[in-house]
């Protein structure tokens, strides 16, 4: 979808070559509603959900997180964070995990290896590491992160930037945010 396309290159230029790069239509939708939630925030659902009661009540019992997300019965399954429902408060460090892991997985292996529920799991499994750096293709810092700890006992992932010194174009305001101290990427699961 050329919206889809535009708003990519308008806001996320580094990322542009991998967008037109993805064989399938379904790989861009999928890649695109990422940066959507990380630059709007809101509720992302496939056009083929339907909903069954009203969530404000989900919303407000789960308000104090950044990110929800759901969650297949077996956590060992590579599919087990589906991308068909998720809900995202704007500007979630989260989202530039998620954008690594697309700039890294080769094409070709597949919609849910390549865009979908299997990158999210790669993500949630992996966003308690330390040192997660985003770099376009000619080695500009895109975006640094620091140690992020999983916290088992609740399900949430806590991230601390105490240590961030890294800098990242906000491409809504013209801004470059520096400092990431206050921002903490809270994720249901």
């Amino acid at each position: 979808d050329e919206d889809n396309r535009n708003f990519i290159k308008t806001f996320y230029p580094w990322f542009l070559e991998k967008y037109d790069s993805y064989p399938k239509m379904i790989n861009r939708a999928d890649a695109v509603r990422y940066f959507y939630l990380y630059h709007y925030g809101g509720i992302y659902a496939d056009m083929d959900f339907e909903c069954l009661k009203n969530i404000d009540d989900l919303l407000i019992k789960l308000n104090n997180n950044d990110i929800i997300l759901g969650k297949i019965n077996n956590s060992n399954d590579p599919n087990s964070i589906p991308n068909a429902l998720m809900i995202s408060k704007p500007k979630q460090d989260f989202w530039f995990h998620v954008f690594k892991i697309l700039l890294d997985t080769p094409d070709g292996l597949g919609v849910e290896s390549t865009t979908g529920p299997v990158i999210l799991k790669q993500a949630i499994d992996s966003y308690k590491l330390p040192g997660v750096t985003v770099s376009d293709k000619a080695g500009n810092l895109v975006y640094k992160g620091d140690s992020k700890i999983k916290d088992e006992t609740s399900g949430f992932v806590r991230s601390n930037f105490a240590k961030q010194n890294s800098k990242i174009k906000d491409e809504t305001s013209g801004f470059v945010r520096s400092n990431f101290a206050k921002q903490n990427s809270k994720i249901y699961i």
